[in-house]
């Protein structure tokens, strides 16, 4: 594969210029799970509906508001395999789906996903969460983190837009310039509480619900 010469493609020494760093460091976007319950799962059968476990599945996709190269971002979160429908799922609770600068997440769009992770049809998730580790996947790792290994981020993102819609529990979706619009400045300490529900009922109840705090952190150094 042929590139550039290098005496071309060689940049010129420029002096950096100096800047106050908490100026462009002015926090991070954090989304934790406060509470997650499912009173129905999509493949429960009625004669084993409440007797057989279910492995509770949640991703977090953040990608381009229009269009673009795809997921920048990917938290697949898999819990033990051992809730019943009805069953809050503790695993969850405290665990955060994202903890992003500010700065990255511009122009971007917040899909949160919970579902089953049935293991006929998507064995992987568990594996992959597991690849991955307690942080988010972005497209080169975390800082001061190993990678994960190769492939391992394409395939969650293959595995993620082959979610059949059968697996599927519930689905929502926000700008991150909408949300940290509505958290202002760190100085303001403030969170919002997105409390979700599925318009699918069961016994006159919502089939999943699904709360979550949106907060803002300082970056280290910086108030």
């Amino acid at each position: 594969m042929n590139g550039f010469a290098e005496r071309d493609a060689r940049a010129r020494t420029v002096a950096p210029e100096s800047i106050d760093a908490c100026s462009v460091r002015q926090g991070r976007l954090v989304l934790e799970v406060e509470s997650v319950l499912v009173r129905e799962y999509p493949h429960a059968h009625v004669a084993d509906a409440l007797r057989e476990h279910k492995q509770p599945l949640l991703l977090l996709w953040v990608r381009q508001a229009r269009g673009g190269p795809g997921a920048t971002v990917i938290t697949p979160m898999a819990a033990p395999e051992e809730y019943r429908a009805g069953d809050p799922i503790r695993f969850f609770e405290g665990r955060r789906l994202l903890d992003q600068p500010l700065r990255l997440l511009g122009g971007r769009q917040l899909e949160v996903r919970l579902a089953e992770n049935n293991r006929t049809v998507e064995p992987r998730w568990h594996e992959l969460a597991g690849q991955i580790g307690h942080g988010a996947l972005g497209a080169a790792g975390g800082v001061g983190l190993p990678a994960p290994p190769s492939g391992v981020f394409d395939a969650a993102v293959d595995l993620l837009q082959k979610l059949d819609r059968d697996d599927l529990i519930l689905i929502w979706s926000a700008a991150a310039d909408e949300v940290m619009a509505a958290l202002g400045p760190l100085t303001e300490h403030r969170a919002l509480r997105y409390r979700l529900a599925t318009a699918r009922a069961v016994g006159g109840a919502p089939s999943a619900e699904l709360s979550l705090l949106a907060y803002l952190e300082p970056e280290p150094g910086c108030p």
